[in-house]
């Protein structure tokens, strides 16, 4: 059997991360993510994976939520608290309430992505989310493809029995809860799914 070509994929994530997915193997996914202080390694099967991820947007309510609470505290403090703790005050309150919703809008607007977003075959759980178009076009597309090809040809490659099938994502699902890429919550609808309970 030859042996199949090492793909990677490395992306700068809003505002401060970063990810590197690597197809490493036949049927191996590696993925190595960095937010902040969190720092996660894992790996999957591959065939464990749904062929088509759906694209959706990934909205930061929380700064768009702190954005308005900036705008609303101006006007507050326009038709209420201006009235009540004069002048001085009443223009440091507005600045800053200004410069809060600014700069929340600004951060609202970085972290603002569109996500190729690849679940479980059976329990359709989010487990790989990749930033569509980075770090550029061509190196985002030609991975998106390469990993497609590659779970299609293994799942028409390999014939396991839908009990086998569930019950190894089933055991992969539970192992990425307990280092934690999904929720406890996601796990445990998962198990319910793929059980029928």
């Amino acid at each position: 059997m030859p042996k199949t070509p090492t793909l990677s994929l490395e992306q700068k994530l809003p505002p401060s991360g970063s990810q590197q997915i690597t197809l490493a193997g036949e049927r191996e996914l590696r993925v190595s993510l960095q937010r902040g202080r969190q720092h996660l390694n894992y790996t999957f099967d591959i065939l464990a994976l749904a062929p088509k991820g759906r694209t959706r947007l990934a909205v930061p309510w929380r700064w768009f939520a702190l954005s308005a609470v900036g705008v609303l505290l101006i006007f507050i403090n326009r038709l209420w608290l201006f009235n009540f703790t004069g002048a001085t005050a009443g223009w440091i309150i507005h600045g800053l309430a200004g410069a809060t919703s600014l700069l929340a809008l600004y951060l609202a607007m970085q972290c603002l992505v569109r996500q190729k977003v690849f679940i479980t075959r059976v329990a359709r759980v989010p487990v790989l989310r990749l930033v569509v178009n980075r770090p550029d076009r061509r190196r985002y597309r030609r991975f998106v493809t390469a990993l497609r090809q590659r779970i299609e040809s293994l799942a028409e490659s390999v014939s396991l029995p839908v009990e086998q099938r569930m019950a190894g994502e089933l055991k992969m699902l539970r192992r990425l809860s307990q280092q934690g890429v999904i929720t406890g919550d996601d796990y445990e609808r998962a198990k319910k799914r793929l059980l029928g309970v």
